[in-house]
């Protein structure tokens, strides 16, 4: 996973196959069936030990190799 964020706050993050039992694309345990950039926006705002928000997660690149 690579990440970085941006003086708003927003998180950009990849979220690769690797540390899967597989680290295949079509591995069972992968959330996302895309290898792809994400951003989450003011993921700062967010408490430390709540739940993430997702719904606020947004694809913003999908076709990463």
């Amino acid at each position: 996973m690579i990440w970085c964020t941006k003086s708003d706050g927003s998180l950009y993050f990849t979220d690769p196959p690797y540390g899967l039992p597989t680290q295949e694309d079509n591995d069972p345990q992968k959330e996302l069936q895309v290898n792809g950039g994400l951003s989450h926006s003011r993921s700062t705002h967010q408490k430390p030990g709540t739940e993430p928000a997702r719904d606020q997660l947004q694809l913003v690149i999908k076709d990463r190799p």
